[in-house]
């Protein structure tokens, strides 16, 4: 069962607003740039909007940068009822609607640099378990009883730009093992384990495994 620390959810709140913040400023060139560029590569809005499943079960609105097309709304939804054992399939296979700069943004995951504003907003964390998308969720986390204690579990914590699932592999996991770690990081939750996730998402993010 997940446990409730004041203290860790304190220190954790704290170490979130000053690396968010640090993140910001340091990043702040290359997130103008993109946002520049990003339309001029392609049709449509630089920021995508995401509705995913926050803490406590209650809906968010993740910011990311754009990587696909402007028709990949539908095109995933139709995807992903061809692999229904799989969460977020649609997400493993962008196929031809990811962008020429969105397959770049993607390897080094740095279309997910919009999210500091999710963590400086206290909607999301630096480190937490994997944010599912609402969409997801509703297909997917009634299957079996398993699933059920994982949605108990995981959302007893709040999501995170990176965790257990950005640093084993990513897309590259099965489903079975996405469960996991989501129950994994929401018992044995601490500053500890939070510490060593960013150490390892330095090299996860440069290896660029499960990647997509």
């Amino acid at each position: 069962m997940a446990r409730h620390d004041p203290a860790y959810e304190m220190t954790k709140r704290v170490f979130d607003v000053l690396g968010a913040s640090v993140l910001g400023v340091v990043t702040l060139p290359l997130i103008v740039f993109l946002l520049i560029v990003a339309p001029i590569t392609s049709k449509g809005a630089p920021i995508h909007r995401q509705r995913r499943r926050g803490r406590g079960g209650r809906e968010i609105v993740v910011y990311k940068f754009r990587t696909m097309t402007c028709v990949a709304d539908g095109q995933g939804h139709h995807l992903a009822a061809r692999w229904p054992a799989e969460v977020g399939a649609a997400r493993r296979s962008p196929g031809p609607r990811i962008t020429r700069l969105g397959r770049w943004l993607r390897q080094f995951s740095v279309d997910e640099l919009p999210q500091l504003w999710n963590v400086l907003r206290g909607a999301t964390s630096l480190v937490g378990r994997r944010p599912i998308l609402a969409v997801d969720h509703e297909r997917f986390v009634h299957e079996q009883s398993r699933r059920r204690s994982w949605q108990e579990a995981r959302e007893t914590c709040t999501p995170g730009l990176t965790g257990l699932w950005q640093v084993s592999g990513r897309n590259d996991l099965p489903s079975s093992e996405l469960v996991r770690l989501d129950l994994e990081n929401a018992e044995c939750r601490s500053s500890w384990l939070d510490l060593t996730i960013i150490l390892r998402t330095i090299p996860a993010v440069l290896s660029r495994r499960g990647a997509y």
